[in-house]
């Protein structure tokens, strides 16, 4: 009994854990995680909060506020994992489209297909139909000549033909998966075996890739392709 307030204090009563209901918040607000990784910070802090409000009590009764709690950890775990899920296996379906690509624009080369190899370093919006004669018209046109005639002196390109369609081409580093200047970008390595007694060939090739508007499919294109060599400056100042 409390004279001076004139009521009895009941020690009874469940403390109330604020953060539990903030880790609810932070664990909902997680789910946005799984299309904006900076989202993860919401997972991040709703494992928090939750955890703090977990902490033990002394009173008789459970606080008001871990059950909250135990939802937004439960969420954020979920969200969170997801969110980290997701762009992972997206990277590894984009990288091995990326390697296939690669290793066919390199046989098409090999077979002595350079028409075909030019178009595929256009992107999938210029090039010509299937049904276009790609022969004649490099024929025909002075400037498509030119650009064949280009191409066929290209040094790799000899080299290709040299080692034939059937070479057995291994990829030798990770695929990376990048951003440049707002252009989605991917870049394989992949080294060839040669005769004994010949070093092997090494080459880089860059590809530029798009989401189809109409059914979302990744669409390839060339941007580069060229003898591998070793860069001389930091790949975050390239």
């Amino acid at each position: 009994m409390s004279a001076e307030t004139g009521f009895v204090l009941d020690e009874t009563e469940a403390p109330l854990r604020i953060s539990g209901f903030i880790g609810l918040l932070m664990g909902v607000l997680s789910i946005f995680s799984i299309v904006a990784m900076p989202m993860l910070i919401a997972a991040v802090a709703a494992i928090a909060f939750g955890l703090f409000a977990l902490r033990r009590w002394d009173s008789e009764s459970r606080p008001v506020g871990t059950t909250p709690a135990r939802i937004g950890i439960l969420l954020a775990v979920l969200f969170g994992s997801a969110g980290i899920a997701l762009p992972m296996t997206k990277q590894a379906m984009v990288g091995a489209q990326a390697e296939k690509f690669a290793k066919e624009y390199v046989r098409v080369i090999a077979n002595g297909d350079l028409e075909y190899a030019l178009e595929l370093r256009k992107r999938f919006t210029n090039r010509y139909l299937a049904s276009m004669p790609l022969q004649q018209f490099y024929l025909g046109s002075s400037d498509a000549s030119q650009v064949m005639q280009e191409f066929r002196e290209e040094s790799l390109t000899g080299a290709l033909q040299d080692l034939g369609p059937d070479a057995e081409w291994k990829v030798v580093q990770a695929t990376r998966i990048f951003h440049h200047y707002g252009r989605n970008m991917a870049e394989v390595v992949m080294e060839a075996k040669t005769p004994p007694g010949a070093n092997p060939m090494k080459i880089r090739v860059v590809m530029e890739y798009f989401f189809h508007p109409d059914d979302g499919a990744i669409e390839w294109h060339i941007d580069n392709c060229g003898y591998y060599r070793e860069r001389i400056v930091a790949e975050s100042v390239l």
